[in-house]
């Protein structure tokens, strides 16, 4: 792993295990969670079929590919990872994807990364209707017997001159759920930009790996003018991240467990 990453995800990792310690106590034993089943619902970050939207190779080359992927990684590994996400969502997709789940149990992990293409779309204002679709969605995954769910807020990419900066949605967004904090916790991702050696302020596409920075489908490994290492970008194309980057958001996602499911 590329170094920078490397002392990147250490730290992230140190503050989770002292928000642990804290919450439960040094002297304390806790058996953490860990799911025997996780299950992917939402956009490209979780699409694990098809032509994904993201820099596509082989597992040493890349890594591991989708979020949903990678946070059963970081959860040990051994659970069953599954995803009905699609890197063509759209508006109401998240309802359908969740209608489509039969009975989950105590050991099922949801990791929900839908929101992105309703911001894009609808900037700022897109907020309240998604929040409307995500509530509903959550009490349908909770009538199924859901008990862990993590959301992921939208990425601030706004730096490569693409989208506006979306603090106020997931502002709006983080605010709504307050009633299913027993079940859900919603990520706050941070600006990856002083993390990624590849990431730059030229303009708009200027941090994609991929030599059509324009599209939203990714591309090959390789396929690309840049000589330096994949895993020193974020973004993929002008929208989706690279396996790298997914990276960085599973890892987000995780250290979201550290206050609890515990």
């Amino acid at each position: 792993m590329n170094p920078i990453f490397n002392r990147t995800f250490k730290a992230l990792c140190s503050i989770a295990i002292v928000g642990l310690l804290s919450a439960c106590g040094a002297s304390s034993t806790v058996e953490p969670f860990k799911p025997t089943r996780v299950i992917g619902l939402g956009d490209a970050y979780n699409d694990m079929t098809g032509p994904q939207s993201t820099v596509r190779g082989t597992l040493a080359q890349v890594g591991v590919t989708t979020v949903v992927e990678q946070v059963a990684v970081l959860f040990g590994g051994g659970a069953t990872v599954t995803s009905f996400a699609s890197s063509s969502y759209v508006a109401g997709s998240l309802t359908t994807q969740a209608s489509s789940l039969t009975t989950l149990t105590s050991s099922d992990l949801i990791v929900i990364t839908a929101g992105t293409k309703e911001f894009v779309t609808g900037g700022d204002a897109a907020a309240a209707a998604f929040l409307v679709e995500l509530k509903s969605v959550l009490d349908t995954l909770k009538a199924k017997g859901a008990k862990y769910i993590l959301i992921m807020s939208i990425v601030d990419i706004s730096v490569a001159g693409n989208y506006a900066n979306p603090v106020n949605f997931n502002g709006t967004i983080s605010a709504g759920l307050g009633s299913y904090s027993d079940v859900a916790r919603y990520a706050n991702i941070n600006r990856p930009n002083a993390y990624f050696p590849g990431w730059s302020t030229a303009g708009p596409g200027a941090t994609a790996y991929c030599t059509s920075p324009s599209t939203t489908d990714g591309c090959a490994f390789g396929d690309t003018a840049q000589t330096a290492d994949v895993s020193t970008f974020f973004l993929a194309d002008n929208l989706n991240p690279t396996p790298a980057g997914n990276r960085w958001v599973a890892q987000y996602l995780y250290n979201a467990t550290a206050q609890g499911w515990r």
